[in-house]
């Protein structure tokens, strides 16, 4: 898979525990708009995805996750590989651990008609939903979320405005 990005943040300290995960994103288009999800609480779009669990595929990840978030259920055929990024910065579970996280974003075709969300208790408490959207909107949102500190974690959101303008520019 195309390398996207390499995202360290450098005020890390190496010294500590280096905690390694991978997670996987849906890139999806429907009338010129990508489907995100957006936190009304911390004002921030991301793409729907999660957690790879231990022994499980990427591409089954993908699926429960988008249904999980999105309420859309993912076409198994159509999965396609995008790029990946991949992050390195402090845990946010743990201050004094390094977090290696590669992210693989796939582009794929859903179902047309959503079925109900399944957040979970953080998800809920951020307030997400399931949108949308223009990406280059969205990337201006993030960019300008970082800018007033809104409490997201700010690798997390400058990450996924990267990968938007990315995406922006491969569909024009």
């Amino acid at each position: 898979m195309r390398e996207l990005m390499v995202v360290d943040v450098e005020e890390n300290d190496f010294s500590g525990e280096v905690c390694g995960a991978t997670s996987v994103r849906c890139i999806t288009w429907r009338e010129g708009r990508v489907l995100l999800v957006y936190s009304n609480l911390y004002d921030y779009f991301r793409f729907p995805g999660g957690a790879v669990a231990e022994g499980e595929s990427s591409e089954a990840a993908l699926a429960r996750e988008v249904r999980r978030e999105s309420g859309y259920v993912v076409k198994p055929d159509s999965v396609k590989e995008f790029g990946q990024v991949s992050c390195r910065c402090k845990n946010e579970d743990s201050k004094e651990s390094i977090s290696e996280e590669t992210i693989l974003y796939y582009e794929c075709e859903i179902e047309p008609v959503p079925e109900p969300v399944e957040y979970d208790e953080n998800e809920n408490k951020e307030g997400f939903i399931a949108i949308w959207m223009n990406p280059l909107v969205a990337a201006d949102n993030n960019r300008d979320s970082v800018k007033k500190s809104r409490g997201a974690n700010p690798a997390l959101v400058e990450r996924e405005e990267r990968v938007l303008r990315i995406l922006a520019g491969e569909n024009k």
